[in-house]
């Protein structure tokens, strides 16, 4: 996500462009999965990560946890970035994110599906 392009654009926004087409769900999917990845968390990142985002501590990450964690790493992203170019945060496409890392389709996030997503 860090690497994206594109002034105060969407995040689907920036990889139709980035790309040069309209990106299919699964086609946005497996690009996000892909830029998730380039950061390479070890488990050990991912599980302080969890932690400090699975509020209530029942082990799973409901939809609102999801999304401050989303905006989070979007925010994190932005302040990284040099070039001044800014992803704005949607909901819509935190909701599309995790439904994508969600693979048995409960409604929540486990701790396997989240560490899948990032490594």
């Amino acid at each position: 996500l860090r690497s994206l392009v594109g002034s105060e654009m969407c995040i689907r926004d920036s990889i139709n462009a980035e790309y040069g087409k309209t990106m299919s769900e699964s086609d946005l999917a497996k690009v996000l999965q892909t830029k998730a990845q380039a950061g390479k968390f070890n488990v050990d990142q991912i599980k302080k990560i969890w932690d400090a985002y699975d509020a209530n501590k029942n082990n799973t990450l409901e939809r609102s946890e999801f999304e401050k964690f989303f905006r989070d790493y979007i925010e994190e992203g932005n302040k990284q970035k040099k070039d001044g170019n800014k992803l704005v945060w949607s909901k819509e496409e935190s909701e599309i994110v995790y439904d994508i890392i969600d693979r048995n389709m409960n409604g929540v996030i486990d701790f396997s599906e989240f560490v899948s997503w990032l490594r």
